[in-house]
């Protein structure tokens, strides 16, 4: 979802911006998505040359000031064309830190074994010589594994992800070019997700599946095992019934977690085995049909 807003800023005074300026940030959440590490040197040119276009404007936008020495001014251009470029942050998940601004950084031989996330950032790469660029945007693509219910209650939110695209700046056409480049990307490499990581998803299967699964479940038990439940203490007994209840619907969380993990909100192509992923798939498949096939059986008879 796309959120517009004016916003104003007060300038760093390296930017020889006398006052604050009017413009637009743009904030997106990236759509589920799989993108493989050739598309995604794909992106990288396609935002490099955004990132080049206001940089070189911001060179060129620079003019010797009274007193000011123009062949010191020359040597800082020069510096800020060498250095500045896209930014590539590559994070790990065991931790291991990648930076560059090259787009060799995107390549298998890398690549850490397993990525956690993967950040563009167009400006981080001048402010090292005191250069903050007004138009600037930052990408970034979380691909952790989906967190367990510990972490995060599914009744209120969806599966957590910090996948996103913050733009902003003066140069208002130059910022909905980025928007478009982003979104259109990812537009093209949608998968149909959202709706299994939505917490109304989750309040509706667990509603109109999962309590009247664990009843049933719970009817199933209390007749297979009548005789030796009828020695027990009634108050004992409406307890059992209860703790399988809650280990039923406990079973249909994991289940959840389970494909929202074989289908997380955003993929890098080749970080999910083929074979686990059908594995794990065909298990909880299984667990769900069986459940269905004693259910429609019963009824049948």
């Amino acid at each position: 979802m796309t959120e517009e807003q004016e916003i104003k800023a007060q300038p760093e005074p390296q930017q020889r911006v006398p006052h604050g300026y009017r413009g637009k940030y743009r904030f997106v959440k990236i759509q589920p998505s799989v993108v493989s590490i050739d598309e995604l040197r794909q992106l990288y040119k396609r935002l490099e040359g955004k990132t080049l276009e206001v940089v070189e404007a911001y060179l060129d936008s620079i003019k010797p000031q009274p007193g000011e020495d123009p062949q010191k001014l020359g040597h800082l251009k020069d510096e800020a064309r060498n250095i500045g470029g896209l930014t590539v942050i590559i994070i790990g998940a065991n931790g291991d830190q990648i930076v560059d601004t090259r787009i060799d950084v995107l390549s298998q031989d890398n690549l850490p074994d397993k990525i956690a996330s993967i950040t563009f950032d167009s400006a981080s790469a001048l402010k090292g010589i005191n250069i903050n660029l007004l138009n600037s945007f930052r990408l970034n693509l979380d691909f952790t594994e989906p967190p367990g219910f510990h972490s995060y209650n599914p009744w209120d939110q969806p599966t957590p992800n910090n996948s996103t695209l913050e733009v902003s700046g003066p140069n208002t056409s130059w910022v909905s070019g980025v928007q478009e480049t982003v979104v259109s990307f990812f537009g093209e490499r949608k998968r149909n997700r959202a709706w299994l990581h939505s917490q109304v998803t989750f309040n509706v299967l667990n509603w109109l599946f999962a309590f009247p699964a664990a009843l049933w479940i719970t009817y199933r038990a209390d007749n297979m095992f009548q005789s030796q439940l009828q020695n027990i203490h009634v108050t004992l007994r409406g307890a059992l019934y209860v703790y399988i209840v809650l280990v039923s619907l406990l079973a249909f969380r994991v289940i959840v977690a389970g494909f929202r993990w074989i289908f997380p909100v955003v993929e890098l192509q080749g970080a999910r085995s083929k074979k686990v992923r059908t594995v794990l798939g065909a298990v909880l498949s299984s667990l769900l049909l069986a459940l269905l096939y004693d259910i429609f059986k019963t009824i049948i008879n």
